[in-house]
């Protein structure tokens, strides 16, 4: 099923079909439901990209729904989407020589599936449903075509991305 944040269709219980709007500095706005507190997240994640980029993800992505402990990515599986938590909790486990690691868990409007997109490799790791939780599915397909078709769009997003890992990586080597 395609949704939009701008629809009168629900992607979410809470989204109702109404809208709040979030100012972002001296830029656009995007156009929110009620209950969408982290937002931030994804906002935070895909700072550099406008509204009208906002649009075209969730007018093309894909919702999914998924129960608690459903496996939504399985490690070494292969990748071409990105993917954006919308309600609920995800976690992120890692298996190698027999020892499970859990990594982190991401809340609604956290965006996992990067590295693998970008390197178009493997999963590295299991992305486990923590409680239920829907999401939306970004392919890679979708994306290209953006990146070809919307001016400036390849610059915006593919900036966020790397600034992204750049933040994911520094929150890591602060563990070391």
């Amino acid at each position: 099923m395609k949704v939009s944040p701008l629809s009168d269709e629900p992607i979410a219980p809470y989204w109702q079909g109404q809208e709040i709007r979030i100012m972002r500095s001296n830029r656009d706005t995007v156009a929110l439901p009620p209950g969408t507190e982290n937002f931030h997240n994804f906002a935070t994640t895909f700072e550099k990209m406008e509204s009208s980029d906002f649009q075209l993800i969730f007018e093309h992505g894909d919702r999914m729904s998924f129960a608690r402990n459903a496996k939504i990515l399985k490690q070494g599986q292969r990748n071409d989407a990105l993917y954006v938590v919308t309600q609920g909790t995800v976690r992120i486990e890692r298996h190698h020589d027999g020892i499970l690691t859990n990594i982190t868990k991401l809340g609604p409007w956290s965006v996992f599936g990067e590295m693998s997109y970008l390197e178009k490799s493997s999963i590295s790791t299991d992305v486990i449903a923590d409680e239920f939780t829907t999401l939306i599915r970004i392919d890679g397909a979708d994306i290209e075509k953006f990146v070809s078709q919307v001016p400036g769009f390849a610059r915006r997003f593919y900036q966020s991305l790397a600034v992204t890992l750049s933040r994911r990586l520094r929150a890591t080597n602060s563990y070391i």
